[in-house]
């Protein structure tokens, strides 16, 4: 028997509410790529908009993705303002200032654009960005620490659903109180089967401090 994972399948979607903000630790490209190509999919499908800040590699892919499908004409969605692809690194450059987010920056850089995704018909959006795993692969982590807490206004004030990754891989084995940090910033962790550790993380989200307040001066 063949396992099908909710991720691939798009059923892990179908619960997303307005305002979460979700987070995936994922162990190889594929698994990432599974869970975008459905969130960005599905969101589409419903006449929503999508905003994808991402690699260029991740961005290469996931069009041929979407276009392999033959039920997205990508195109015309990229067109409308519908699908919204630009590069985490370069967005990062026009918020970040001395290797820390600013906060009118980055309001402006995020407003822009959610405006343009939700157009004059005031579309629905959602989002992905890769921003915060850039700034972990970065070393700078308290600079991703202070992104997510500027996220979650946003999330919270717009009602937008919010998606973002980090590869499993830049965690070593002292980065557990990390790990719950990060968890502990989100509403929903995607699920993955292969990740018992993880699994044991979640659990200890209600004990784990949380990112949703700004950091004390």
């Amino acid at each position: 028997m063949t396992y099908i994972s909710p991720i691939r399948t798009g059923l892990f979607w179908t619960g997303l509410a307005r305002a979460d903000h979700v987070c995936q630790l994922y162990p190889t490209d594929t698994t990432l790529l599974n869970a975008l190509e459905t969130f960005v999919g599905s969101g589409l499908r419903h006449g929503e908009s999508v905003i994808v800040i991402a690699t260029a590699a991740h961005l290469h892919a996931l069009e041929q993705r979407l276009r392999a499908g033959n039920w997205l004409d990508i195109d015309r969605a990229r067109w409308e303002d519908r699908y919204i692809a630009i590069l985490a690194q370069e967005t990062l450059d026009k918020f970040m200032v001395n290797d820390w987010p600013d906060p009118a920056l980055f309001e402006h850089t995020i407003m822009h654009l959610v405006g343009r995704a939700r157009g004059k018909q005031r579309r629905e959006v959602r989002i992905f960005s890769a921003m915060v795993s850039l700034l972990w692969a970065q070393g700078n982590a308290g600079a991703m620490h202070r992104l997510e807490h500027l996220w979650n206004v946003v999330v919270q004030r717009e009602r937008l659903p919010l998606f973002c990754a980090y590869p499993r891989w830049g965690f070593g084995e002292d980065a557990q109180a990390t790990v719950r940090q990060i968890c502990a910033a989100h509403d929903k962790i995607l699920p993955d089967p292969m990740a018992s550790v993880l699994s044991k993380v979640v659990q200890l989200r209600s004990a784990a401090p949380s990112l949703r307040d700004p950091p004390a001066s």
